[in-house]
């Protein structure tokens, strides 16, 4: 029951010890992280802008970017709705390179990290995520946006 409810884990009655030892340990393992990967990765955008060879790209990438991003995140809001999982893995996923391609790499983080939910059709943690990401990508876009200034 308490799995069902959404819960991730739990202990049972009694409570021994070593069992609170190793809940607290997986814990840790699956619910902390060093650190969130940055924001943008300036490298990334240095790298794209070494491949251009005859004009700079990323201004036209970026600009690409804002216009097709809302619109898919319309269409992944949708998806959650009709709870859509393979719909949602696909726009997922084409967000996902979109954003790595601009060295976006913490929401690339989060969009591969939806891709794989959906992909293993665990809908029931997509609930938690759209909040995340669309945070995320706003501050993502706004850090873009200096980048064309």
């Amino acid at each position: 029951a308490c799995l069902d409810a959404g819960m991730d884990s739990f202990l049972g009655n009694p409570v021994r010890p070593d069992m609170l030892r190793a809940a607290l340990a997986a814990y840790e393992q699956t619910h902390t992280s060093n650190s969130d990967p940055p924001l943008l990765d300036m490298q990334a955008l240095d790298e794209l802008r070494a491949y251009s060879m005859e004009q700079d790209m990323v201004p036209m990438l970026i600009g690409i970017f804002f216009e097709e991003a809302p619109v898919k995140v319309d269409q992944l809001r949708q998806a959650f709705s009709a709870r859509d999982a393979e719909q949602v893995r696909q726009l997922a996923h084409s967000l996902k390179s979109s954003a790595a391609t601009l060295g976006a790499t913490r929401l690339s983080a989060l969009f591969a990290l939806l891709e794989q939910q959906a992909r293993d059709n665990n809908l029931a943690d997509l609930d938690r995520l759209p909040a995340s990401f669309e945070d995320v990508l706003e501050q993502s876009m706004e850090a873009l946006n200096k980048i064309l200034m």
